[in-house]
């Protein structure tokens, strides 16, 4: 799941996924990742009959998992559709693989 999202935002800065600390075991229910720049990545879904999109209520436990997390804004985040709209926000449509039916597994 974090590869097929890092791969669709392919930071044509750093070309490399290496600069991609997975934090999807940490517990969170948004955060999977962060960048060397301390920018959170988000992914906004609970499988394909529950598409979820970008609300205020999700941006508001977006922002408490980055706080937690000591991250800093912009704060990435991949979802259906992005209802909600902020300028610490950088919006990415959910990858279609995702959107096609892949379960969210807890590890990877």
């Amino acid at each position: 799941m974090l590869d097929t999202v890092i791969a669709a935002h392919h930071d044509s800065n750093r070309r490399r996924r290496s600069g991609f600390t997975s934090l999807c075991a940490a517990g969170y229910r948004y955060l999977i990742a962060k960048n060397r720049d301390d920018e959170g990545f988000f992914l906004v879904w609970d499988g394909p009959e529950q598409n979820r999109n970008l609300t205020e209520d999700v941006y508001e436990a977006i922002a408490e998992e980055a706080q937690r997390a000591s991250l800093v804004p912009p704060y990435h985040v991949y979802a259906r559709l992005y209802v909600f709209q902020t300028d610490n926000i950088r919006f990415y449509q959910t990858p279609a693989e995702i959107r096609a039916g892949l379960s969210r597994p807890s590890g990877s």
